[in-house]
């Protein structure tokens, strides 16, 4: 009957490599990571289903670490999308918890009645699909939102769950299988309760990091969206403030302009009233768009650009149904035109300029082009990397953003020119 113990042993590690995937953010699209996954981990399953059978389940466990756990480690790294904490978290997390169901389905093909294998065959054919299908429902998308949002304080964590990982693997083979140490079971057991008590707590510390995260990109949001209309009725008091005043002047300038027309000084009048023309365009508050919100932080980030020398050529159209909350919104192009204003410090007052295009059809686009110096460098992700300390959070923000939205962004940098798309 050793055969169903093959196949479930085959069975496991086939739904091992699956539960990792559905935690797992892969650098490449789906069909790239599948297919290199199959050309990987197919031929590693049956090289250890080989040494099964040669060498039997107690050397195996001994050294399978070094058989499949490490090589599949080292392919997963090569392919995954953050290589840090995160990773080996993940791939501890899902080893651990799939080792306890295979111990645990061991010790009870052990004592239950039956023998020869059936019971593990049974509980690991029941449990890993049952598991998979928790996983993917309930955990898949709020653990993908955790680590996009937490970036730092998964090393701690890794280690613990490699620790756990290690401990569980030696209690369980050293110095022989746990089946033929019985006394031994119930530590083991003990040690098995900890472990899903332990992802608990390390889970409520994520889940509070991430609300921290929440609040303080929340904070972040309020802070643009008050300093956009501060700045706004700051503009709309100047303006007033210029047109009671040239309400005033406007009399006098009229009845000069009348005088000097009856005096036949036409080029004088002409002048003139061009100068009076002139001075109420200045006066004149600019409407980019005509959503209220989006409205302040456009006027707001161009006027200030224009303060600092960079010429501007903004062409904004919006629908009238926004494909995401504008106050959202607001921070992409917030986050978006402050970088640009930002690179364009470090450039000469011939140098700087920023163009600004957003259309509404058939897709909301947006496209912002800035003048830079230097080099620009990019993750893996895409995103430019910035070693300043304080920077670099506005281009997580639109990311984190887009990932909500299903929007799709891309940076390029090239003779001088930064250039940001955004597609919904």
């Amino acid at each position: 009957m050793t055969i169903l113990r093959d196949i479930s042993v085959v069975w496991s590690l086939l739904h091992i490599l699956i539960l990792f995937i559905f935690l797992f953010e892969s650098r490449f699209d789906k069909r790239k990571t599948l297919v290199l996954t199959c050309i990987f981990m197919i031929p590693l399953i049956v090289l250890n289903l080989v040494g099964l059978i040669l060498f039997g389940a107690g050397t195996m466990g001994k050294i399978f670490p070094l058989t499949c756990t490490l090589p599949s480690l080292i392919f997963f790294l090569i392919v995954a999308r953050y290589r840090d904490g995160r990773l080996l978290f993940t791939f501890c997390l899902t080893d651990t918890i799939s080792l306890e169901i295979i111990v645990l389905t061991n010790i009870a093909d052990y004592f239950l009645p039956g023998r020869h294998y059936i019971v593990m065959f049974l509980l690991r054919l029941l449990l890993f699909p049952g598991l998979e299908l928790f996983t993917y429902r309930y955990l898949r998308k709020p653990y993908h939102k955790l680590q996009q949002t937490i970036q730092k304080g998964w090393g701690a964590f890794a280690l613990i769950s490699a620790l756990f990982y290690v401990l569980l693997w030696l209690m369980s083979n050293f110095p022989v299988i746990v089946t033929a140490r019985p006394e031994y079971i119930p530590a083991l057991l003990l040690m098995l309760l900890l472990m899903p008590l332990m992802y608990l707590n390390i889970f409520q510390v994520l889940y509070r990091q991430q609300q921290i995260y929440q609040l303080e990109s929340e904070q972040n949001l309020l802070r643009i969206q008050a300093s956009s209309i501060t700045q706004r009725m700051t503009q709309t008091t100047e303006s007033e403030e210029q047109l009671r005043i040239m309400r005033h002047d406007l009399r006098h300038q009229l009845r000069t302009i009348s005088a000097l027309i009856k005096e036949g000084q036409y080029a004088d009048a002409l002048r003139l009233s061009k100068d009076s023309d002139s001075r109420l365009e200045e006066s004149r508050i600019r409407h980019w768009c005509s959503h209220p919100i989006l409205d302040a932080v456009f006027a707001s980030y161009l006027q200030q650009a224009e303060k600092e020398g960079i010429r501007i050529h903004a062409d904004i159209t919006l629908p009238e149904q926004l494909p995401a909350e504008a106050a959202e919104l607001s921070t992409v192009f917030a986050n978006a035109l402050e970088n640009a204003i930002n690179a364009c410090r470090n450039l000469t007052a011939e140098q700087r300029f920023i163009v600004c295009k957003c259309i509404g059809s058939p897709a909301l686009m947006f496209k912002l082009e800035n003048s830079f110096s230097g080099r620009v460098d990019f993750n893996e992700a895409g995103l430019p990397i910035c070693t300043d300390t304080g920077h670099g959070l506005g281009t997580r923000s639109i990311a984190a953003f887009c990932e909500k939205y299903s929007a799709v962004y891309n940076y390029h940098a090239e003779n001088g020119i930064f250039t940001f798309y955004m597609t919904m």
